[in-house]
């Protein structure tokens, strides 16, 4: 249930960009093309997801 949870807050999260970049705002005005077109916003998501599945497997790992 846990990766239900955040698998579906991070995806929620990434559509709530994507819908308000297209509203007319001060904000957010063309936030998905800046933030989605570039190397570092995909890195950090790559690096993250494994750096929290090290973890993740680390600590299953000790049950054993």
């Amino acid at each position: 249930m846990t990766w239900v949870v955040v698998v579906g807050s991070s995806l929620v999260m990434m559509l709530w960009i994507v819908v308000f970049s297209f509203f007319p705002s001060n904000d957010f005005v063309g936030e998905v093309t800046i933030l989605f077109g570039t190397i570092y916003f995909w890195a950090s998501v790559l690096l993250a997801a494994t750096i929290c599945l090290g973890a993740f497997l680390n600590s299953f790992m000790k049950m054993f």
